[in-house]
């Protein structure tokens, strides 16, 4: 947003950064994000990254509206990973220069500030901060020691205009001022002399600031960054909230009440928006005074943001009730706290009875198991408490808790109890118990990585061995087999494990002949292991097993070469390990030539196998393979293994440099083997003579009828070629022809209309010109029919003769500029367009024909009359698909017919109608619900509703639906108090409303926040969840109706006007409606999120300068501290 586009960028994968800093820099956090599509829309929707801090992203709102400018209309969210060992140890040594990266991380963790090394900025901070063998304990410490060698360190990029000697406290004091002002104010950063500032920016001399050369000196160091030419803003956000959080603490310390403060950070709901949470987060790590209410408003953002490691075990306690109200508020906060290892220094022996009271509540409730989630999250990141690890083990054998808690509760035992005795042996007594039922294999993963290799043999592991519960997910059984058994096995037990499974991999490959068709662990696990042993220790491996071993991968990794990304894949791997060891390439073609030869498999069914090619993983054959396959042909026992020997041979010297050479060399070896040398010489003149064979042998030759198919109609056309000509040719003849052109008959090829007359008339020129003038002329013929004489015969199954001639004319006429129709001429279009059953050619398009789009605007009372008449007869007849109706709601090139004629034909829509019209109902009722007049639709929907006692059930609901739309505080009650109860009406209801296959958006959109709770109330109790992962179903209504629930619910939670609010308080009042109970809890506290963002307001820089010093009020909020620090003092001196 800072910078002009450039033309390339249109075309250029744009990498998005500093959606954190840009919506501290407005008052209202959603326009940044409107800013960033408005310009991704001007250029066109190219591919984009965008990147943001976790709490400046507003979920679902935020991912929704991009979509809008995203280049395939979907967004994908993913999490900043933690940085692993691997990256740890690289970050270190490439990024900071730490000479020793592992004694780093490992005194690191002895002093417990493993979390600070997962985070790429703090690790950097904390490699900045450590100076010899003085280290920081603490995140606290770890941003202040930074912080202070930052502001020693001059940026030379900063274009400062003075100097002068003053302190690193001081400088830092004047920083945390500066970021306390930018922060609180909602500005981005600071410009300086000589630049022009914006409103974002303003000129550094404008801060309200008392020392203006010390404010100079301080964005001088490397606690700012150059945003742009003479632009300044803090390094890094979380830099600027720790260094104003450090500032307002000590303000409050000085005597500025802690209320004023907490009211700038705050929003009208005492809520603190998200860009401000990291900037309250720090001032409650900072500041005892104000760490309780913080705690208690924002006590995600607390262990999220700040510092909670040296809070007392009463305050620590205070953040654990907070959370624990929190989950009873929000049962899906667990989802936002993430890295979890967060949590973890809530965890003291101080609190060890706390801890247990958690663990032993009977609760089963969603919140107090969302909380319990949180806790035992704290508790396997936090320092072991042994006494806790009996109440652990409960939980983890308790099979009444989710398998996601019992893992957790698993991850803390083992936290808890690895000191303890038995420890071990509980956990294989634990192995046991959870070797039964797929929803335990995380469990059993993380059993089995405890245990291996240290406690569990290789026999024993083997055991474990199956296909996991879930086929589609990456659960921590995968993992221990595809990693962690892999890593961890020495060179010998991997020999062991590829012997103990060898039996199984013959076992799987006699169930499935060919090669298996998706990803089953069992044949994944022995490839994993061979590769991982081929990279490290190939070397002591009999070359028997090495066969073995590799033919069964080959088998395994069949057409998954192309599934494997870059070199890193299986297949890559042992395709280049191959080519380099020319003496197993050989063995691994014998073995397998001779087991096939051996099942009775002739040598062309083993080419057709891909024999070689494939054993080899593609691998480049040794150099010497030609004349070894003739030395093995010469020296095979049986014929087929010979005669494959031979093609080989052949097919590696056609394809050879040297082919000369070796030809000459096989005819030595071959010389006295006279059938084989012929059948080499046979098969490699065959293969030469193939290079001359033209690719497609069919190549632009369209396929000739038989005589017999149409004979008939060319001598039919033959005879009546004058009269074609003439525009008198019989009736008959042209709609043979006419529906040759439209594509109606299967046995006519043709890609268009005029290669389908040459399919049937044939290469006669004259046949092809009577043909087409007869067709052209079709719609001036004076024989044509009346427009009811094609519908009434349409209403009886019949076609009129002329009816698809007389629209090939005015097809034909459309292409050499179109024609001016009649009265009856356009009548009698509407009526063949929309009595009959239409020809491929003639079926909808994205597009109305322009004959149709001309009449709807210069005669729309006659295609309203024509098209009401002949629906409203057909739906009499009892036809159920009606063409041209589907058009009207799902392309928008429809949009001025369906003004047209969508109320017209509802208003003719029969009040008794069969079950399968309805859909026809529902298609019109949508058309008007998007392009039709409202007072009229709302007239007809009444009029239907109040006239017509006798309408079908599934038709009532359908216009009660409709009026819903509409007018949903006259509709709600009555279809209410219609459906309610009724599982037949609800389900009918489903299908106008929920069913994704045939509900438009555009529909669903004008569904106010009645309308929405009205559907969310009655439907949910007839849904249906999906069955679990990795099962496979279809997907019935009552599914579809469960996932539009929740998008209705995720609808209501973004908008925050005062009635939505109200509704999403109803359903959670509603009793019928426990099963998403958990989720309206969430989508309230979404809802009360995006409405603190929406309103809050920040001060002016002057304002919050004002109430630093202790002087006027900022804000409301702050007038309401401000007077109750005055009553208070006021209480105060009345009491003494």
């Amino acid at each position: 947003m800072t910078f002009d586009p450039e033309p390339d960028w249109a075309t250029t994968k744009l990498y998005i950064d500093g959606l954190d800093e840009t919506r501290a820099a407005v008052r209202d956090g959603r326009i940044s994000l409107d800013r960033i599509r408005n310009r991704l829309r001007r250029l066109g929707c190219p591919n984009f990254r965008l990147s943001c801090r976790a709490a400046d992203w507003f979920g679902a709102n935020d991912r929704d509206r991009l979509k809008a400018v995203a280049p395939n209309g979907t967004i994908v969210v993913l999490h900043l990973d933690p940085l692993t060992e691997a990256g740890i140890l690289e970050f270190l040594e490439k990024n900071v220069s730490i000479a020793d990266p592992d004694a780093f991380v490992a005194e690191a963790r002895s002093r417990g500030i493993e979390d600070i090394l997962r985070n790429p900025q703090s690790l950097e901070m904390l490699a900045e901060a450590v100076d010899g063998d003085h280290w920081p304990r603490t995140r606290s410490e770890t941003f202040s020691l930074a912080c202070k060698k930052l502001a020693t360190e001059c940026n030379g990029e900063h274009v400062v205009a003075s100097s002068g000697m003053v302190s690193t406290e001081e400088k830092l004091d004047a920083a945390g001022y500066i970021c306390a002002l930018l922060l609180l104010s909602g500005v981005a950063g600071i410009t300086l002399p000589g630049t022009v500032p914006d409103h974002s920016h303003p000129a550094i001399g404008e801060l309200p600031i008392s020392d203006h050369r010390l404010a100079r000196l301080t964005v001088g160091t490397k606690l700012f960054a150059s945003e742009s030419a003479g632009r300044l803003i803090p390094t890094h956000r979380q830099v600027a909230e720790f260094l104003a959080a450090r500032r307002l603490a000590n303000l409050i310390d000085s005597g500025l009440s802690v209320r004023r403060v907490l009211a700038l950070v705050s929003g009208i709901d005492g809520g603190i928006p998200s860009e401000l949470r990291g900037l309250a987060a720090w001032l409650a790590a900072l500041n005892g005074t104000a760490r309780t209410e913080i705690a208690r408003r924002d006590p995600v953002g607390v262990v999220l943001y700040g510092d909670v490691q040296d809070f007392t075990a009463r305050e620590k306690h205070l953040v654990l009730d907070a959370l624990k109200s929190l989950s009873e508020r929000d049962p899906w906060v667990a989802t936002q706290v993430y890295p979890h290892t967060r949590l973890g220094p809530l965890v003291e022996t101080g609190l060890e009875d706390v801890f247990r009271d958690i663990l032993t509540d009977p609760a089963r409730d969603g919140a107090h198991g969302t909380f319990l989630e949180l806790i035992l999250q704290a508790l396997r990141a936090g320092p072991p408490i042994a006494g806790l690890a009996t109440p652990l083990l409960r939980i983890v054998r308790d099979s009444t808790w989710p398998p996601d808690i019992r893992c957790l509760a698993l991850d803390a035992y083992m936290q808890a109890g690895r000191n303890c005795d038995h420890f071990r042996d509980t956990l294989r007594s634990l192995l046991n118990d959870f070797n039964i039922g797929v929803a335990n294999d995380n469990l059993l993963g993380t059993l089995l990585t405890e245990l291996y290799p240290e406690v569990l043999t290789v026999p024993e592991v083997v055991d474990y061995l199956r296909d996991p519960g879930d086929l589609y997910r990456c659960t921590r059984f995968r993992r221990f087999w595809t990693e962690h058994l892999v890593e961890q096995s020495s060179p010998e037990q991997m020999v062991q494990l590829l012997d103990l499974l060898n039996s199984r991999m013959k076992e799987l490959r006699s169930e499935i002949e060919d090669s298996p068709r998706d990803s089953k662990l069992e044949t994944r696990v022995p490839v994993h292991l061979l590769r991982r042993l081929l990279e490290h220790s190939p070397d002591g491996i009999s070359l028997e097993r090495l066969v073995h071993w590799l033919d069964f991968a080959a088998w395994s990794e069949v057409g998954t070469e192309l599934e494997i990304v870059g070199a890193g894949g299986a297949y890559r791997f042992f395709q280049k390990w191959l080519s380099s060891r020319p003496h197993i390439q050989k063995a691994l073609v014998a073995h397998d030539v001779e087991k096939h030869a051996n099942m009775g498999h002739s040598a062309s069914y083993m080419t057709m196998l891909n024999i070689g090619e494939r054993t080899l993983f593609g691998s480049n054959p040794p150099q010497d393979y030609g004349t070894w396959c003739v030395r093995q042909a010469v020296s095979a026992n049986d014929n087929n293994s010979a005669e494959w020997f031979i093609q080989a041979a052949a097919k590696f010297v056609h394809d050879s440099d040297e082919s000369d050479r070796l030809r000459k060399d096989i005819s030595e070896i071959l010389r006295g083997s006279r059938g084989l040398e012929e059948g080499f010489e046979r098969i490699l003149a065959g293969l030469e003579d193939s290079v001359y064979a033209p690719d497609d042998l069919f190549s632009g030759i369209t396929p000739l009828p038989d005589v017999d198919d149409f004979d008939h109609h060319r001598e039919w056309i033959r005879v009546h070629a004058a009269a074609l000509k003439d525009n008198e040719g019989p009736p008959r003849i042209l709609h043979e022809l006419a529906m040759a052109y439209l594509d109606g008959f299967s046995n006519v090829w043709g890609e268009t209309p005029e290669k389908r007359l040459r399919y049937m008339v044939g290469p006669d020129a004259n046949l092809m010109d009577a043909a087409v003038v007869g067709l052209k002329g079709a719609i001036q013929r004076r024989d044509l029919p009346s427009w009811k004489e094609v519908s009434e015969l349409a209403a009886d199954g019949r076609t009129h003769m002329l009816a698809f001639p007389f629209m090939v004319g005015l097809l034909e006429a459309e292409k050499n500029g179109g024609l001016e129709l009649s009265d009856e001429q356009t009548r009698l279009a509407l009526a063949v367009h929309v009595a009959l059953r239409p020809p491929p050619y003639l079926e909808p398009k994205e597009s109305p024909p322009r004959w149709l789009l001309t009449a709807t605007r210069t005669h729309p009372d006659v295609v309203v009359e024509v098209w009401c008449h002949c629906v409203a007869q057909k739906l009499r007849a009892g036809e159920e698909h009606l063409t041209g109706i589907y058009p009207l709601v799902h392309q928008n090139a429809y949009a001025p017919l369906a003004r047209t004629i969508a109320i017209p034909l509802l208003r003719v829509f029969p009040i008794q109608c069969r079950s399968r019209q309805l859909e026809t109902l529902k298609w019109l009722i949508q058309a008007a619900s998007i392009h039709g007049d409202e007072a009229q639709f709302l007239e007809v929907i009444e009029a239907k509703l109040t006239g017509h006692k006798s309408m079908n059930v599934g038709q009532r609901i359908y216009w009660l639906a409709a009026g819903l739309s509409i007018d949903p505080e006259a509709y709600a009650n009555q279809l209410e108090s219609y459906t309610a109860g009724n599982e037949g009406r609800i389900r009918r209801l489903m299908e106008m409303t929920v069913d994704y296959h045939s509900v438009p958006q555009a529909v669903s959109d004008r569904w106010d926040s009645t309308a929405l709770a009205t559907l969310i109330r009655l439907i949910e109790p007839y849904s249906a969840s999906s069955p679990g992962p990795g099962v496979h179903y279809r997907v019935t209504l009552p599914i579809q109706a469960r996932h539009e629930i929740y998008a209705l619910i995720d609808r209501l939670s973004k908008d925050v006007s005062d009635a939505s609010r109200a509704a999403m308080e109803s359903l959670l009042a509603d009793e019928g409606l426990t099963r998403i109970r958990s989720r309206l809890l969430h989508y309230a506290d979404v809802q009360r999120r995006i409405h603190l963002e929406a309103t809050f307001r920040y001060p002016s820089l002057e304002q919050i300068d004002e109430a630093l010093r202790n002087g006027r009020p900022a804000n409301p909020g702050d007038l309401w501290a401000l007077t109750r620090d005055i009553l208070g003092e006021l209480a105060e001196e009345i009491r003494d």
